[in-house]
């Protein structure tokens, strides 16, 4: 959120609407965020949640990842000053949401985008791999910094990535499964090539991390846990 805005809320709070039946899990951990939370019944903290946001002061709610307009109607604060904030790829909204499309990039930053994440000079010749790069990604920033990222990590050239992009891309077309997700195919190929790359130790990390998603968790549980868990990641 750009920072001439967020200070106009006395607070930012994010919920996951991956699905409609995580809702009232995700509202029930506001009310104890908002402090309005009393004993252990989700559905009743859920409604004390949306009944603060409705009445309360001026806050923002982020409802992430919405599959359609009816799945979150029940959940969205219909007076007071809470403002929401809907994320989707759900298209077909009514006229009481006001919709933003979020484009790709354009050429030219897709471009400078993959050379500046990526540490390469910006050559005529890195310009012209940049540019084949990002048409193969369908300019989509998630991919071109995945792809960038990567590329600086291991001190790769463009061309090369290139060509390992076109080997997964294949493997993935073969495999009928371009992702998993509805995320274009683009994004699970530059996915899988950077877990290719992965430690075992990491990779375990990984899979540890996926479970507990999308809850945040902090740096210094890992930490804590180190010692307990280097036996099995190790294995």
């Amino acid at each position: 959120m750009p920072r001439s805005f967020w200070r106009l809320y006395q607070d930012i709070l994010w919920v996951s609407a991956a699905n409609e039946e995580l809702l009232p899990t995700e509202f029930a951990r506001l009310a104890r965020q908002l402090n309005v939370a009393q004993g252990d019944d989700t559905d009743e903290n859920a409604c004390r949640a949306l009944d603060e946001l409705t009445r309360g002061p001026r806050r923002l709610l982020i409802v992430d990842n919405a599959e359609d307009e009816a799945e979150i109607q029940n959940w969205l604060p219909k007076s007071g000053k809470c403002r929401t904030l809907i994320t989707s790829r759900f298209t077909a909204w009514s006229a009481a949401v006001q919709s933003i499309h979020v484009h790709v990039l354009d050429p030219v930053p897709a471009r400078e985008l993959l050379l500046r994440r990526s540490g390469l000079p910006d050559t005529p010749e890195n310009q012209a791999a940049a540019d084949r790069l990002a048409t193969e990604l369908g300019y989509l920033p998630l991919a071109l910094e995945q792809a960038a990222a990567y590329i600086q990590q291991q001190r790769w050239t463009l061309d090369r990535y290139l060509e390992r992009f076109a080997q997964y891309r294949a493997v993935l077309l073969a495999k009928r499964q371009p992702g998993g997700t509805d995320y274009p195919d683009s994004v699970a190929t530059t996915w899988q090539i950077t877990v290719e790359h992965l430690s075992p130790t990491a990779l375990t990390l990984l899979r540890l991390l996926a479970f507990l998603a999308p809850d945040p968790l902090p740096r210094w549980v890992l930490e804590q846990a180190a010692t307990s868990w280097a036996s099995p990641m190790r294995r």
